[in-house]
């Protein structure tokens, strides 16, 4: 959250001038009064006011009763900041018997600006009273209620200002400033759009709206509102760390690194940049440049909780999770906001799948805050990861409750209705997860993957229909989604149409080649549709990027044994074997290709194997070693 100190404006320059007492001169001036008195008036139009000051000394001792020399004085005097003696000359008039509006304007305007501002209120009423339309004692009243936070008052002078003066650019800003203190966000951005509308380089104006944006989590607002305020003075102060956050925020990761880069080539030493930029980096996957950078911060701020949550982050994103848990740990040895850092150790935990401490950070981020979500949406990952999904749907539903527009919540909810329909071969859970992932789409209407989500779940009710408009939904929002391409071959497939799911498939390795998903599921269509060399390339590059996973392994096996290449086959199957040692057709088929090539004690061993595990299959494979005996 961005927060800066609001400023109201002050305008002395609000106070007239040569129209503020009665003109008219006294026909008892001499003719070298009268030139000593028209004198200063235009030193006072020029503003020298100290040689005023000089000139109409002269004329009041000359001629104690001429009230107009004696207003002048006492404004010329508080012009040139001689308050005390301003304030004097004020009193003195009054004392006369001197009755006009301006006088107690001035004698306000000189109270504001010795911070006496009962006495200030007081003589700007008195102004009012004597003339209701005195626009510099409403404007003045309005600035002084905001200094008091008697905010509801101070709007209703500016009010009356603007009606004086509809054109008022000052007006409206304190105007905004006054709404903005009583959460009126509405009209105070209303209000400071007027005074841009009135006077373009109100930089002020700028910069409250782009807080006003930021806090509203309007990010993109935020961020022009910013960015008109860096073109206009980028030396405005915290101009381009409060646009690096609103860019930061509003996931224009390039715009934001272009200009700190350029920044930080103007300016070198303002390390402070270098943790916006570095978070940038990250964001934008490119952690090396995202470490060094916010490590070049910490060089210079060796204690900033803040570098090292940030760049605990960044190592999380690259995959050094040790590297993360130190910096996480120094985080929250300096106790900078020790909620945050508990709940990235909590993830970074989880990742390495110590479970006990994932546990335990989590739970000391609810024990810090219970009113912020985080760390029931770190407990619920948990518990769903241990496949206790209705523990985790709880700890999704506590931060609903404690953040009901949080669509992470609403998706965990969602994402475990799923996987107890699968735990259960049940559809009843389904119809609560389309109804969780409709929440995420009422809070986030543009969120692409809860409408693949929404796929998944017509898919698995047989709607197909409804899965592929889903998934043409997430396309329509990101033409670049490999994942929507992904399921979309998946529910294809499953109604059927075989070409149209080859299609996309395909379109899902273009868009990501390395999708391992996708090129597993298209070598299986490969193999279903008879495609053996394509699905062999496909089961080859899954195993490239997936070294470990033994379908990948047995699958390849398989094509290499329809194609009767029973050396390859052997090769995969034991790797597959190795890797998950209880699949039981790869045991099947590698005993198959052990008979074929002449290893019947390999293959014995197998079916002994086999039996535990597949009776029928076991069989099957004792048949084929039997066939091969009785042909020797």
């Amino acid at each position: 959250m961005i927060t800066d100190k609001t400023n109201f404006k002050e305008d002395f320059t609000t106070i007239s001038v040569l129209d503020s007492a009665v003109t008219e001169t006294s026909e008892k001036l001499s003719k070298s009064l009268k030139s000593r008195y028209d004198d200063a008036l235009i030193h006072i139009k020029n503003e020298k006011y100290s040689e005023a000051v000089r000139l109409l000394e002269s004329v009041t001792s000359s001629l104690p009763d001429f009230d107009n020399a004696y207003f002048y004085l006492g404004l010329s005097k508080f012009k040139s900041g001689k308050y005390t003696d301003a304030l004097d000359t004020c009193r003195k008039l009054i004392n006369k018997g001197f009755r006009n509006y301006n006088i107690y304007s001035l004698t306000g305007s000189i109270y504001e600006a010795i911070r006496d501002y009962e006495k200030a209120i007081e003589s700007f009423k008195q102004a009012i009273t004597y003339n209701q339309d005195s626009f510099d004692s409403h404007f003045n009243l309005g600035v002084i209620y905001s200094y008091k936070q008697i905010y509801a008052s101070s709007i209703n002078s500016l009010i009356e200002c603007i009606r004086l003066k509809p054109k008022h650019a000052l007006s409206y800003f304190n105007l905004g400033c006054s709404y903005l203190h009583l959460d009126d966000f509405t009209k105070s951005i209303e209000a400071f759009n007027k005074t841009i509308q009135l006077q373009s380089d109100m930089y002020d104006a700028y910069h409250n709206l782009g807080i006003i944006y930021y806090n509203q989590e309007n990010y993109d607002k935020s961020a022009e509102s910013f960015k008109t305020l860096y073109f206009l003075s980028h030396n405005y102060e915290n101009v381009v760390v409060h646009l690096g956050a609103s860019l930061f925020k509003a996931k224009r990761f390039r715009e934001a690194i272009e200009i700190l880069e350029n920044e930080i080539k103007r300016y070198p030493s303002d390390k402070t940049l270098f943790l916006i930029l570095g978070k940038c980096y990250y964001k934008n996957k490119q952690y090396e440049k995202g470490i060094e950078t916010i490590s070049k911060y910490l060089d210079a701020n060796p204690k900033s909780g803040e570098g090292y949550l940030e760049i605990g982050i960044c190592y999380w994103y690259s995959g050094q999770h040790d590297k993360a848990v130190d910096a996480l740990t120094n985080a929250i040895r300096l106790q900078y906001e020790p909620y945050i850092s508990y709940i990235w150790l909590g993830l970074v935990n989880t990742s390495l799948k110590k479970i006990k401490e994932a546990y335990e950070a989590f739970n000391l981020a609810k024990y810090l805050d219970g009113k912020l979500p985080d760390s029931y949406i770190g407990l619920g990952v948990l518990e769903m990861m241990n496949e206790n999904y209705i523990d985790a749907i709880q700890s999704f539903q506590h931060a609903a409750a404690v953040k009901p527009n949080m669509p992470l919540a609403y998706f965990g909810i969602g994402e475990c209705q799923i996987r107890m329909s699968d735990a259960t071969k049940s559809k009843f859970h389904l119809s609560s997860a389309i109804l969780a992932f409709e929440e995420v789409l009422r809070i986030e209407p543009l969120n692409e993957r809860a409408y693949i989500k929404l796929g998944v779940v017509y898919d698995k009710l047989e709607n197909y229909k409804k899965s592929i408009e889903c998934y043409a939904k997430a396309k329509s929002l990101n033409k670049q989604s490999a994942e929507a391409d992904l399921y979309l071959g998946l529910t294809l497939v499953h109604n059927a149409r075989y070409q149209d799911a080859i299609k996309a498939l395909r379109s899902a390795t273009e868009l990501q080649p390395n999708l391992a998903p996708a090129r597993f599921h298209l070598g299986l269509l490969y193999a279903f549709l008879d495609r053996h060399k394509n699905a062999i390339q496909e089961f080859e590059k899954t195993i490239e990027l997936l070294p470990n996973f033994a379908e990948g392994y047995k699958n390849l096996g398989l094509m290499y044994h329809s194609n009767e290449d029973y050396e390859q086959a052997i090769t995969s199957l034991e790797k597959a074997l190795e890797l998950e040692p209880y699949l039981a057709d790869a045991q099947l088929n590698l005993g198959i290709a052990y008979t074929e090539s002449g290893n019947l004690e390999g293959a014995e061993k197998l079916y002994e194997n086999l039996k535990q595990l597949d009776e029928s299959k076991a069989d099957s494979l004792l048949f084929r070693i039997n066939k091969i005996k009785l042909k020797k």
